[in-house]
């Protein structure tokens, strides 16, 4: 603060308002913003939900005939982060939306091809992904 005073001082008002400016914008560039991707606690959450789906589907199947033949899980389809989606998703379950907080601000999560991603909404770019193979 006395820099700024002394600024006042021997400045005229026109510099000091330069001054201001710039060290605000300086202040504002290096204000931490968070980015907008899965934390751990999200990623062990989606994890973990998928995960009990999925062991609990297997012991639903056991002993009924069914052959894992002809099975094959295609990998075709999966998506990268900064892609943009052209095709449609399918919104998380409920009961796992209700264990995540809020998405941040104009993104939506969402299944597509046994991902969970994060887009962004309007432009529908993918900011994270997160495999889920269920």
């Amino acid at each position: 603060m006395f820099a700024v005073e002394k600024s006042i001082r021997d400045c005229s008002v026109s510099g000091v308002l330069e001054a201001l400016t710039f060290n605000i914008s300086a202040e504002m560039s290096t204000a931490s913003i968070a980015p907008a991707v899965f934390d751990s606690n999200q990623r062990n959450i989606i994890r973990s939900y998928f995960n009990k789906i999925r062991s609990s589907s297997k012991s639903k199947g056991k002993g009924k005939g069914k052959s894992s033949r002809g099975s094959k899980k295609s990998k075709t389809g999966s998506v990268a982060k900064n892609e943009i989606l052209t095709q449609p998703t399918q919104p998380l379950p409920r009961d796992l939306v209700s264990q995540l907080p809020p998405a941040p601000a104009n993104t939506q999560r969402a299944v597509y091809n046994q991902q969970v991603v994060l887009i962004e909404r309007g432009t529908h770019k993918v900011l994270d992904v997160i495999g889920v193979n269920n």
